[in-house]
């Protein structure tokens, strides 16, 4: 477990070379090799310290690793080490960072092969992950901060990566200026909390927090864990800050699976989960969780019911699958939490990865409507979404997003918490029906497009199967068990376990039956029917906006800031400064250039006086 440093050091190692290169020394050859097999020898190092840890994991269930690096401050009292911290729950997330990871940067040498900037794209991608795992080995708040600004510094490169399009440019901006209303708020929080405990190590402060009893400390802690939640908000993209998301589409698909799947949006959810010991202390904060995640799955749901584009679909699908982890949160289900974070990467990663087959195969064509038929033309990619689609569907028995949602909807009866399962089911009904409705359209009905697609790449095929494989029952095999780190869990009787599920499972297999009839079962008449009323193409639109968010931003925000710099333009102090400026920079050209002229005279005075003096010499030498 020593070398646990090194799966931050292979991709930071491939992250320089890659930027040396300036992306015209090297080969596409040499920078697959540097930026996949940089990453790939990361996950090397992670199977061998996974497997050293569960052997004493096995002796010892509540068994813990760290390794310290440097003491980087050292002032009196005040001390950050910079220090990784490995226990069961960094561990099985880590394991999920360098595998998705790795197969995201093998298909995305297939995918984005001939690239002018397929240096820079591996280099990004190579500090992307370098810094996730940054965030999730840190054992103290302020470590684990620099890997969570530098997650946000990754996403902005590669959202624009694109950077000639304006439009991808502006996306990259919203997405950095939205995450850093999150970021302050978290500087916020470590303030808070290092002046309740003197210390922000996570262990540390976990001891300490079980002694505290004082109601004015309480409500210092109250105050730190909602600006907690709300760095939390802002990097998951849960309401309301969450409109950079959709608009975060315009990057290339592999970066796309990456920030859903494995980086960007799961951060949120790891932080409080890794704090969990504070919110405990919050029930308050604790609630607003579970109603902000549940508000968030159900919005973004019905948005995703009309959507045309196919990355923007899966991106609102996003958003309420991180709302199913924040509605488990918000009941104290931490381990089914982070469960499904893990079981949501694999059928993530594998949708989004097919969907970049099926955008290249359609000439860049994204939207749904212009696409149908593939499923004989694209056999490997229709099953990847068959799978993939079922599992986020919850599809009962075989796949493992049943198994994970299962675990929060029980969790939500356990709790007490009636309308947080109405709005789990709700939203699983919503979610079945948007993810077959794609799949119908693309894949069934009449081919409307003839793809060109030959992947016959092994870049391609083995992320996709692999992925497959483990969005079966058999990702749920693969999973660690992490009831040592939580509290204990209360479950419900087999009788009442059985029936959630049977009634989850019916609404799953509704929500796919009302898609099939509304999209394939015939010419679309009642959709027809409902878009061209006035009220339902008023919902419909509306819906497609993303509930007006985005609109209401701009006047509240985006305007307000226009008045207020034109209001300022107009301050009488501002018109002279022009001329002060012009006059500073005329007397500084004619400063430097009268400067310049008795510099030249006195140099060549120099010169004549030393000619004169060497003639002397030499004449007095004769």
């Amino acid at each position: 477990m020593s070398l646990l440093y090194l799966t931050i050091l292979f991709p930071l190692i491939g992250f320089i070379l890659l930027t040396c290169s300036r992306g015209t020394w090297w080969s596409d050859r040499l920078t697959t090799i540097i930026g996949v097999g940089s990453i790939s020898l990361s996950a090397i190092i992670t199977c061998l310290v996974t497997c050293n840890f569960y052997n004493e994991y096995i002796q010892h269930t509540s068994y813990q690793f760290s390794q310290i690096l440097w003491q980087w401050i050292s002032i009196e009292d005040f001390s950050i080490t910079m220090a990784l911290h490995l226990d069961i729950l960094s561990v099985s997330l880590l394991c999920l960072v360098t595998g998705i990871g790795f197969l995201i940067h093998l298909y995305a040498s297939w995918y984005m092969r001939g690239d002018r900037g397929y240096a820079r794209f591996f280099a990004y991608t190579n500090l992307f992950i370098a810094s996730m795992i940054v965030l999730l080995l840190a054992d103290n708040l302020v470590f684990m901060y620099i890997g969570w600004e530098i997650v946000g510094l990754c996403s902005y490169l590669l959202i624009g990566f694109y950077f000639h399009d304006l439009k991808n440019s502006i996306a990259a901006t919203k997405a950095f200026v939205t995450t850093r209303i999150g970021d302050v708020l978290i500087i916020c929080a470590i303030f808070f909390l290092y002046q309740q405990f003197g210390t922000l190590n996570f262990n540390e402060m976990h001891a300490l927090s079980n002694n505290m009893e004082d109601s004015s400390s309480l409500i210092l802690l109250q105050y730190a864990t909602f600006f907690l939640l709300g760095g939390a908000i802002a990097k998951s993209a849960q309401i309301p800050l969450h409109t950079w998301l959709i608009d975060a589409m315009v990057g290339p698909t592999p970066i796309s699976a990456l920030i859903h799947s494995a980086t960007m949006v799961t951060a949120g959810v790891y932080l409080i989960v890794r704090t969990y010991f504070l919110f405990l202390l919050t029930p308050n904060v604790l609630y607003c969780i579970g109603i902000i995640g549940a508000i968030t799955l159900l919005l973004s749901s019905f948005s995703a019911v009309v959507q045309k584009d196919i990355k923007r679909i899966l991106a609102y699908s996003t958003m309420s699958q991180i709302g199913y982890m924040f509605l488990a949160i918000g009941v104290k289900a931490w381990e089914s939490a982070i469960i499904h974070v893990i079981i949501h990467a694999f059928f993530k990663a594998l949708l989004f990865l097919s969907a970049g087959s099926v955008i290249l195969a359609c000439n860049y064509e994204k939207n749904i409507f212009r696409m149908g038929g593939l499923r004989n033309s694209m056999p490997l990619i229709y099953l990847s979404f068959l799978i993939g689609g079922a599992s986020l569907a919850a599809f009962p028995i075989c796949t493992s997003g049943f198994y994970s949602k299962e675990r929060i909807l029980l969790a939500t009866v356990v709790d007490g918490k009636t309308i947080f399962l109405v709005c789990g089911l709700l939203g699983a009904f919503l979610t079945a029906i948007y993810i077959f409705r794609l799949i119908f359209l693309v894949f069934h009905g009449e081919e409307k497009i003839s793809p060109s697609y030959s992947s016959n790449r092994i870049q391609h095929d083995i992320p996709l199967i692999v992925l497959l494989l483990f969005s079966t029952i058999i990702g749920v095999w693969i999973l660690p068990s992490m009831e040592e780190i939580f509290p204990k869990c209360h479950w419900l009787p087999v009788s009442q376990k059985r029936g959630i599920e049977v009634i989850s499972s019916i609404i799953s297999l509704l929500g796919i039956f009302v898609a099939y009839k509304l999209w394939l079962g015939g010419p679309y008449r009642i959709v027809s029917y409902i878009s061209q009323s006035r009220l339902g193409g008023f919902i419909l639109s509306f819906w497609i906006q993303g509930w007006g968010l985005d609109r209401l931003y701009h006047a509240i925000f985006i305007k307000t800031y226009l008045r207020i710099t034109r209001l300022l333009s107009n301050d009488p102090l501002t018109k002279p400064i022009p001329s002060l400026l012009y006059l500073i920079n005329f007397l500084e050209h004619y400063l430097i250039k009268s400067e310049i002229i008795r510099i030249s005279v006195h140099f060549i005075m120099m010169l004549v006086g030393l000619v004169i003096m060497t003639a002397y010499l030499l004449f007095i030498g004769v």
